[in-house]
């Protein structure tokens, strides 16, 4: 918590920690309103989490949009570290490159869409893997199938 004495980022924000720390925190800080019951906050460019179980979920929250930009760069300068640093972060802790976390975001994100009924071209857009050809691609290398077949095996508004 000595970083928040030298930055004061929570300063008149709200957060969340560990519930074994909340009151510590609320103590510590009284300028941080500190909310105990929830798994992270989001406030402002400062996201804070209640523990491990916690972290993958704010993880799962900053990538919820597939589309967007995660390029390296992209996502260093949200984190505050440099592409380098994020790079060892992703490997230490994911045991991947960022790239290759994002893509499989971006495909469980073309597959949820395929199995909503969606199609292949919408499913590529909206999950941000750009064009069919891109998708198709990648549902090769990753799942041994097409985004047609899959969506054909998997669609859940079949009768």
């Amino acid at each position: 918590m000595r970083l928040l004495d030298v930055t004061g980022w929570l300063d008149g924000r709200r957060a969340t920690t560990h519930w074994k720390h909340t009151a510590a925190l609320a103590r510590s800080y009284p300028q941080v309103t500190v909310e105990p019951d929830t798994t992270y906050v989001a406030d402002g460019p400062v996201t804070t989490s209640a523990g491990v179980s916690a972290g993958i979920d704010l993880a799962l929250a900053v990538v919820a949009d597939p589309a967007g930009d995660h390029s390296l760069p992209a996502i260093a300068g949200r984190a505050g570290v440099s592409t380098r640093q994020l790079t060892r972060l992703f490997r230490r802790h994911v045991a991947a490159t960022p790239a290759a976390y994002v893509e499989s975001v971006r495909v469980e994100a073309a597959q949820a869409l395929l199995a909503a009924g969606g199609t292949v071209a919408m499913a590529a857009r909206r999950s941000g893997m750009g064009s069919d050809e891109s998708l198709r691609r990648v549902f090769l290398r990753r799942l041994g199938t097409s985004p047609s077949a899959y969506r054909a095996r998997f669609r859940s508004d079949t009768p």
